[in-house]
């Protein structure tokens, strides 16, 4: 059996943006940047910023659009899914959100 589920814990990098669709229905994309640590032979700590596309649909994308902002820590649940889109060559990965918590956020002065 195969199976396509990815797991997100980090925080938005810009404001979701959401438009609606002729159906009716709300698409929400946003951008969620998930940071690894490392430390090289030489001692030297390495710090890594990865940032992925996640899309929500439907009444998530609405909950998304209305109460997520840039700077949320949130955890994303989903799969993965590729597009083709016009004037880029290749196929772009996004997340496709099934779930999503807001974590918290930081405090103003906070580190």
């Amino acid at each position: 059996m195969d199976s396509n589920r990815v797991t997100l814990i980090g925080r938005v990098a810009r404001p979701p943006e959401s438009q609606g669709l002729p159906s009716g229905k709300t698409i929400t994309t946003f951008r969620v940047a998930t940071s690894t640590r490392y430390e090289m032979k030489g001692g030297q700590i390495v710090d890594t910023v990865e940032f992925h596309d996640v899309t929500a649909g439907g009444k998530l994308g609405e909950i998304v659009a209305q109460y997520v902002k840039a700077d949320s820590r949130v955890y994303v649940e989903g799969r993965l899914r590729s597009r083709s889109e016009k004037g880029r060559r290749g196929r772009q990965v996004h997340v496709e959100a099934d779930n999503l918590i807001m974590l918290g956020h930081r405090q103003a002065g906070a580190a």
